[in-house]
C-alpha cells in the first residue's frame, strides 16, 4: 500500500517527484470502537477530534511563523474541500535585516469558499546574539547553535471580512521558535534560543536547576532580551511614533515569572541607555506628515503633569521646551522613580523659564488665557524659602492690561510698589492704568502665599492710598463738561467714600497732600451757572465754598460772582460733613476767604467788597446773620 497515497496533490506533493521539498507527517488515526495495540492513550484521536484540534490551532498559528526561518505558511485543508479552512502565510524578511515589517496574512473559511481574511502587521527584530556567557554553555551537555533573540509587536489589523475565529488580538506568548504553553505578561511577543525539557511546558530560571539551564535561561531574560527589546522600541518609534509606548512594560509581572526578569532589567538598563525612545511632545498629535523627531532618555525633558492641566498648557509647555516628552502614566510612574536620572518639569523649572520677558510674553497670548495662567500660578507657588527667591525677577503676575508683570523682592531705598491687586470693577474704573493693575481673581492662590510670606514682594492691595498713583495715569486734557467724564467721576466718588471707612484718620492727608490726587481735576464745582473741575490743590487758591444744603445760603452764595461753589457729592465725607452748611465754621471760614480773594482781584477792601455785593438789608439779614452764628458757635 502506498501509504502517500492521501496527499496526492496536496502542498505540491505528487508521485512523479523525485524529491519533495518539505516533511510529510502521517498520524494513525483510530476510532473509539477500534482495538489497537499501538494505542497507548486512552485519549480518542479520530477525525473528529483531529479536526476540531486543528480549528483550535488557527489562534497558535496564526502567530507561530513570526521567528521561523524557513516556513513561511501553514494551513489546514480537508480532503475533499475546494478550499482551506484556515491558511496563515507570512511575508518574507530579509535574512540580515535588524528589523523590519512582517505582514501575515491569516484566512478562515469552512472549506466550500475562500472566508474571512484579516492582515496582521507586525514590527519584528531578531538579533544573533554573538557575546554570551561561554561558561554558561560548558555547563551544558549539548551545544547552543544559532543563539538568537526576537521580539515582535502587533501594530495593525486589517479586515477584508471579520470572523469570530479572527476577532481577538492574539495575547503576546513567549517562543522558543515557536510559542510555548507559558504565562508571558509582557506587550510583546518574545522569542530566544531557551534550554527547555522535551515537553516544551517550562522554562528553569531557579537557582537549584542550573545544571537544567536555569543560568542560561536567566541570562536570556535578564540581559540578552532587555538588550534587544531597548533599540527595538526605538526603531519602533521611528515607524509609529508615540503609538510605540503602547509595547513598553509598563506593568509589573507577578513576582517570579519569567516576565518579571525581562520587567526589571528592562527598567534598569533604560537608564544608561543611549536608544533614542522618546517622540517631542510637539509632534505627537500634528496632521504634518514627518517623521518622528526622538530623544534619549538625557536629553529629554518630561512632563508629568495630569492629563486636565496638560490640556490647558499643551501648546506653551511645548513652544517653551524645544525637549518636551509627554509619556503615558504608567511610564511616567516608573521614570518618576528615579529623579536623578529624569529632568521634568516642575515648579522650579516653571519659576526660572519666566525670568524671559519673551515667555511672559507667549504666555499672556495662549489660550483659554484664565485658565492657563491659573493652572501655571498654582504650579510654582513656593513651598519653601529657596522657591520663593526663585521668584525674584520671575514675570507671573498677570495684569489687567493682558500682559505678565514681573515680581521682585522690595529692596531698600528702591521704589516698593508696582503692582496693585484690583477688583473688576476697579479695574473698570482704573482701566487707563490697567499697566499696574493685577485682576484679584487671577492667581489669588499664588497672591495670597506672597502677602503672607515675610520677605514682601513688590504688589499690594489696591487702598485709597494708591489712588494718586493710579489717576495720575489718566489724561485730564482739555476736560469738557462730558457725560462720559461725568459717569467716571460719579464712580471715582463712590469708590472714595466706600474706602474712606478704612482710612478715616489719614483720608485728609490724602486728599490734600497724596500726589496724584492733590494735582488732578477731581472735583466738580460751578462758577457762575458754569460747570467745570478743580483740583483739590485749588482749593488753597481758588474762591471757593462747598454748596450748601441751605437753599437761604444757596441764594446768598448765588449773589457772589466768581465764586466756585462745589459739589458736596463729589468731596471726601469729611469735608462733606465738616462744610455742607455755612452755619459751621469750615465752611463760613472757607467763604470769608474766598471773599478776600474776590476782593484784591476787585482791588477794593473786604468790607466794601461785601457790601457791593449785598444790599444793607440782605446784610443784615443774612450775611451777617450767619457771621453771627459763626460767632456765637465758635
Amino acid at each position: 500500500m502506498d501509504q502517500l497515497a492521501p496527499f496526492e496533490g496536496l502542498w505540491g506533493y505528487t508521485r512523479e517527484l523525485e524529491r519533495y521539498r518539505g516533511t510529510i507527517f502521517r498520524f494513525p488515526l483510530r476510532q473509539a470502537t477500534l482495538q489497537s495495540k499501538l494505542r497507548e492513550s486512552k485519549t480518542v484521536l479520530d477525525y473528529d477530534a483531529t479536526e476540531n484540534y486543528m480549528e483550535q490551532f488557527l489562534s497558535e498559528a496564526r502567530i507561530s511563523l513570526l521567528f521561523l526561518r524557513n516556513v513561511r505558511s501553514l494551513d489546514f485543508k480537508v480532503s475533499g474541500d475546494s478550499h482551506t479552512r484556515w491558511s496563515a502565510i507570512s511575508s518574507r524578511r530579509r535574512m540580515n535585516d535588524f528589523s523590519d515589517w512582517t505582514v501575515c496574512t491569516v484566512t478562515k473559511g469552512d472549506g466550500s469558499e475562500p472566508g474571512a481574511r484579516i492582515e496582521d502587521r507586525w514590527w519584528t527584530a531578531i538579533q544573533d546574539t554573538l557575546e554570551f556567557p561561554i561558561e554558561l554553555l560548558r555547563r551544558h551537555k549539548r551545544t547552543m547553535k544559532d543563539v538568537e533573540c526576537g521580539i515582535a509587536a502587533l501594530v495593525s489589523s486589517k479586515f477584508t471580512s471579520k470572523h469570530t475565529k479572527l476577532a481577538d488580538t492574539p495575547r503576546a506568548r513567549i517562543f522558543s521558535s515557536l510559542p510555548l504553553p507559558l504565562q508571558w505578561d509582557l506587550p510583546v511577543h518574545t522569542h530566544a534560543t531557551f534550554i527547555t525539557f522535551g515537553d516544551r511546558n517550562s522554562i528553569m530560571i531557579e537557582n537549584s536547576a542550573r545544571e537544567d539551564g536555569a543560568d542560561w535561561n536567566r541570562w536570556l531574560l535578564t540581559t540578552a532580551i532587555p538588550n534587544l527589546y531597548l533599540p527595538f522600541l526605538e526603531d519602533l518609534a521611528r515607524k509609529v511614533g508615540k503609538d510605540a509606548f503602547c509595547f513598553w512594560p509598563q506593568v509589573g509581572p507577578p513576582k517570579g515569572s519569567l516576565s518579571e526578569l525581562v520587567y526589571i532589567s528592562f527598567w534598569e538598563q533604560l537608564h544608561n541607555s543611549s536608544c533614542r525612545l522618546f517622540p517631542l511632545a510637539r509632534q505627537l498629535d500634528t496632521k504634518i506628515r514627518q517623521a518622528p523627531k526622538l530623544l534619549e532618555l538625557k536629553q529629554a525633558t518630561f512632563d508629568f503633569l495630569p492629563q486636565t492641566r496638560w490640556s490647558v498648557l499643551q501648546s506653551f509647555l511645548e513652544s517653551e521646551i524645544p525637549t518636551l516628552v509627554r509619556v503615558p502614566p504608567a511610564v511616567a510612574k516608573k521614570l518618576q522613580q528615579s529623579p536623578p536620572m529624569v529632568t521634568s518639569v516642575s515648579p522650579s523649572m516653571l519659576r526660572m523659564m519666566f525670568h524671559s520677558e519673551e515667555t511672559a510674553k507667549h504666555l499672556a497670548k495662549i489660550e483659554p488665557k484664565l485658565e492657563a495662567f491659573d493652572v501655571l500660578l498654582k504650579e510654582i507657588i513656593p513651598k519653601c524659602d529657596a522657591d520663593f527667591e526663585e521668584l525674584d525677577g520671575c514675570r507671573v503676575l498677570p495684569l489687567a492690561d493682558g500682559t505678565m508683570g514681573m515680581l521682585s523682592v522690595r529692596k531698600p531705598m528702591q521704589p516698593n510698589i508696582a503692582y496693585y491687586i484690583a477688583s473688576k470693577r476697579e479695574i473698570e474704573l482704573f482701566n487707563f492704568a490697567s499697566e499696574i493693575l493685577t485682576p484679584e481673581d487671577q492667581g489669588s492662590d499664588l497672591k495670597v502665599a506672597l502677602l503672607k510670606h515675610e520677605r514682601k514682594f513688590n504688589f499690594k492691595r489696591l487702598d485709597l492710598f494708591d489712588v494718586g498713583t493710579l489717576i495720575r495715569k489718566k489724561s485730564f486734557q482739555e476736560i469738557i463738561p462730558a457725560l462720559e467724564f461725568d459717569t467716571w467721576l460719579q464712580q471715582f466718588w463712590i469708590f472714595w467714600h466706600e474706602r474712606e471707612v478704612n482710612n478715616t484718620e489719614s483720608v485728609e492727608t490724602i486728599f490734600n497732600s497724596a500726589p496724584g490726587v492733590n494735582s488732578c481735576p477731581i472735583l466738580e464745582a460751578t462758577c457762575d451757572g458754569v460747570k467745570t473741575y478743580l483740583k483739590p490743590s485749588d482749593l488753597r487758591s481758588f474762591p471757593s465754598v462747598v454748596e450748601p444744603a441751605d437753599e437761604q445760603q444757596k441764594k446768598m452764595c448765588d449773589k457772589i460772582s466768581g465764586l466756585y461753589r462745589i459739589n458736596k457729592h463729589y468731596i471726601p465725607s469729611y469735608l462733606m460733613r465738616a462744610e455742607a452748611s455755612l452755619d459751621n465754621a469750615p465752611s463760613f471760614s472757607r467763604l470769608i476767604k474766598g471773599l478776600s480773594v474776590l476782593a484784591t482781584q476787585h482791588e477794593v477792601g473786604l468790607e466794601k467788597y461785601i457790601r457791593n455785593i449785598f444790599g444793607e438789608v440782605e446784610l443784615e439779614v443774612h450775611f451777617l446773620q450767619s457771621f453771627h452764628a459763626w460767632i456765637w458757635k465758635y
